[in-house]
């Protein structure tokens, strides 16, 4: 475990980095905290949630990580949580991966001036800003990505990465649904806060609004791009098959014509000491004529039902 600290008249900031059960146990008999609030720290698939036990308010959160891979399609392995138990006079924040953000508030709050007053309260809300705020940079990348698919769409030169528009489908709905369970907590804290301190919250609130309402856009333009690059593989593919029809039908269809002209050369080929005709001077040019004859009149048959009327013949 790594433990950093701030101490200040009235004002404590514990950050806790990668603890053990053991370790928590230590701290929440110090300050008294809620043991089933404990384990939930310990939960690394927990969602966002509010409480308040015993005066004192447990808030767990999630960031998200922007190192995770572009196929992770889990809340587990494309956010990270953060636990926070706080009350008046102190704040502890829990996590098990560094937060670069938690770090510069830290570095921030350790440089100012030993009688610089702290709340907790904000303190709490700067934390949660800044967490919401790294899924802003995310949701911007995504929406380029998506007007670049979009171009390939109408660019017949470029391929349809459809399994890069349905990745990025599955990742902002992650980031929607997280947001969407982040505002609880956020408006049970601005709630519950002192109300000096409730605008600070309600900013914080209006900030996940924005966010989710330009993650509705996204999303609402990745499935409606998602479903035009289906349909324009479902039209390649039929537009594939009907070529492919149509070159068996020429195939049949010149196979017909030959049919009856291998018939009589098979016939006249055969290894008779008599053959009809066959002693003739005139044999060969009326076995020559009947194939004509039978060539053009499944020519003129198959014009008058039709079937000679196709463009590809």
């Amino acid at each position: 475990m790594e433990m950093r600290e701030i101490r200040r008249p009235g004002f404590i900031w514990i950050d806790i980095f990668n603890p053990s059960i053991a370790d928590l146990k230590k701290i929440g008999e110090e300050y008294k905290l809620d043991l089933t609030t404990i384990y939930d720290c310990m939960e690394p698939e927990h969602l966002p949630k509010f409480e308040i036990v015993d005066n004192t308010t447990f808030i767990i959160l999630r960031s998200y990580d922007h190192e995770s891979s572009k196929k992770s399609d889990k809340i587990q392995t494309v956010t990270n949580k953060v636990a926070m138990f706080f009350s008046s006079d102190f704040l502890i924040t829990i996590h098990r991966q560094e937060q670069i953000f938690i770090k510069d508030l830290f570095d921030k709050m350790n440089s100012d001036q030993p009688d610089t007053i702290f709340s907790t309260y904000l303190l709490a809300n700067d934390i949660m800003f800044k967490m919401v705020r790294s899924y802003e940079p995310v949701v911007h990348g995504i929406y380029e990505l998506f007007e670049a698919l979009e171009q390939d769409v109408f660019n017949k030169n470029k391929k349809v990465r459809m399994v890069q528009s349905y990745l990025l489908k599955r990742r902002i709905d992650i980031i929607k649904r997280v947001l969407l369970l982040m505002k609880d907590p956020i408006v049970g804290l601005m709630n519950s806060a002192p109300a000096k301190t409730r605008l600070e919250f309600k900013n914080t609130k209006e900030y996940v609004d924005k966010l989710v309402y330009q993650v509705d856009v996204v999303h609402d333009n990745l499935v409606a791009l998602l479903s035009l690059q289906l349909a324009i593989a479902s039209q390649q593919t039929n537009e594939a098959s009907h070529r492919a029809n149509e070159v068996m039908r020429v195939l049949t269809i010149f196979s017909i014509f030959f049919l009856p002209i291998n018939f009589v050369a098979s016939v006249y080929g055969m290894n008779f000491s008599w053959m009809p005709f066959a002693g003739e001077p005139w044999g060969f040019w009326f076995a020559i004529l009947v194939m004509v004859l039978t060539t053009v009149g499944i020519f003129l048959w198959f014009r008058r039902r039709g079937i000679m009327q196709s463009k590809d013949l």
